[in-house]
């Protein structure tokens, strides 16, 4: 939705070379511009302005004439230390006699300290991965998007290496876990299902980006907990065709998503279309 620059500088050993490397620049520009023109529709680009000049080190003699000097005193010292070395008679050294009890404490300090080091190098791995990554992690995450949370299912997960870790992971951003996952698929089914009562709605239709089987596994324990609410699973408007046609007639949809797998370019675009087809967001069921 308008003009962009992108400044290229290429630098070389001689004009020929710079030249030779624009050349090879603009030739890949072309290519992905032909590639983007025909997924796309129709735009331009152009090549503001192109330049080549040369630099000369007027302070090159100065620095050739201090690093041969440098040369030579360093080759002088090498020279003296040898000679050092050559007269020098050293004694040899005494070879101290370690008994088995010695080595073995040794041995269990250097596997406690590197066992310590290596768990502390792993946790501060495994933080910068959880961080960095561009999913949504936490409650606050939703309000960026404006999409107000409508509840809470717990994945009943197995403990994995370092669950400890992840459970310093959840105090850390106020998530502790405190009901089973059909628990949970119940409280938020009667929770979901008083909100599309008080709004006169007869059914909850949920969308989003999680896959098909465990949906269906919880739209069928929320429908099982409040048979009246009606809730069904419509597809993943970004992954299944059907998706969009199974919203026919729909004015209102619930989003359902995963903290710490669903990605935000994800949610921004399902919302994004779901805004364009004219349905409302009522809100997000988030699953741990």
């Amino acid at each position: 939705y308008g003009a962009a620059t992108v400044t290229v500088s290429c630098v070389g050993k001689s004009e020929e070379d710079v030249r030779a490397l624009l050349d090879i620049v603009k030739q890949k520009i072309e290519a992905r511009f032909q590639t983007i023109k025909s997924a796309i529709g129709d735009h331009s680009y152009e090549i503001i302005s192109e330049s080549v000049y040369s630099s000369i080190d007027m302070e090159l003699d100065e620095t050739q004439k201090a690093n041969l000097l440098a040369v030579s005193e360093y080759a002088n010292a090498i020279g003296e230390e040898n000679d050092s070395l050559t007269s020098w008679e050293r004694e040899p050294e005494p070879q101290p006699e370690y008994g088995s009890w010695y080595t073995t404490k040794k041995a269990i300090k250097f596997f406690i300290i590197g066992g310590i080091v290596g768990a502390l190098l792993l946790c501060v791995w495994y933080a910068f991965r959880y961080a960095l990554s561009d999913t949504v992690k936490t409650d606050g995450d939703w309000r960026y998007f404006g999409v107000a949370i409508l509840g809470h299912i717990e994945r009943d997960r197995k403990k994995r290496a370092f669950h400890i870790v992840d459970a310093l992971v959840e105090r850390v951003f106020e998530r502790t876990k405190n009901v089973s996952f059909d628990q949970s698929c119940i409280i938020t089914a009667n929770n979901v299902g008083a909100m599309l009562k008080e709004q006169g709605l007869a059914a909850g239709k949920l969308v989003g980006c999680i896959e098909r089987p465990f949906a269906e596994t919880i739209t069928q324990k929320m429908s099982a907990a409040s048979p009246e609410s009606g809730f069904s699973f419509e597809g993943n408007v970004l992954s299944e065709p059907d998706a969009a046609k199974n919203l026919d007639g729909t004015e209102k949809v619930i989003l359902i998503a995963e903290n710490a797998k669903t990605f935000t370019k994800d949610i921004r675009q399902t919302l994004t279309l779901l805004e364009a087809w004219g349905k409302t967001v009522l809100g997000v069921v988030v699953v741990e």
